[in-house]
């Protein structure tokens, strides 16, 4: 895990994902640079989307950290665990700033061998999240496109 003591300028996490489970970094180089963002967002009067998690990357890191891969990562309980707590956090955190406009729960999420409805559960079920916590903002499922394979 980074030394949360000397942050690096030049790296930037929101969480680190391990077989113990997620770590949000909350310090300098982590959840305070979206903070930052955030409040310039409010005082400029910008409105933000959010991306939760992306295919190319993102699903490899809980992947690496939970032993799943891209078709694995929906039914895999630990990923899934990080996952919602790292939405929920997030969530919460800025639950009443005028700047949240929407969130996108996966950039192109894909499943092969995974019927369409393994994704559009996962989506349902996450979006239910959000939406319990910021009702009036939008949110969406994915971004470009959704792709299984069965």
């Amino acid at each position: 895990m980074p030394n949360a003591s000397t942050p690096d300028p030049s790296k930037v996490y929101f969480q680190l994902l391990n077989t113990t489970g997620p770590y949000l970094n909350f310090g300098p180089d982590g959840l305070e640079r979206l903070h930052y963002v955030v409040s310039a967002a409010e005082k400029f009067g910008v409105k933000l989307v959010s991306p939760f998690i992306n295919n190319c990357g993102g699903m490899t890191a809980y992947g690496k950290a939970f032993g799943n891969n891209a078709t694995t990562f929906y039914p895999s309980t630990a990923a899934q665990t990080a996952y919602k707590t790292y939405v929920k956090t997030v969530v919460t955190r800025y639950a009443t700033s005028s700047a949240t406009f929407a969130c996108e729960l996966g950039n192109e999420p894909r499943c092969r061998d995974c019927a369409t409805s393994v994704v559009t559960n996962w989506a349902t079920e996450n979006l239910a999240i959000y939406k319990e916590h910021r009702p009036q903002a939008y949110g969406y499922p994915w971004g470009r496109r959704l792709a299984c394979t069965k």
